[in-house]
């Protein structure tokens, strides 16, 4: 069975930081998104 197609995979790249490959859905607001990925470093 193929992922929803709102899922996607990103890599964030944070100077100083390791990269992150993180599942986002696209269907949650863009702010709950910078706030977890803000929160994970």
């Amino acid at each position: 069975m193929p992922p929803p197609s709102d899922i996607v995979k990103v890599a964030i790249e944070w100077p100083g930081a390791n990269a992150q490959l993180l599942e986002i859905d696209q269907k949650r607001p863009l702010a709950s998104i910078i706030k977890e990925v803000c929160d994970g470093w």
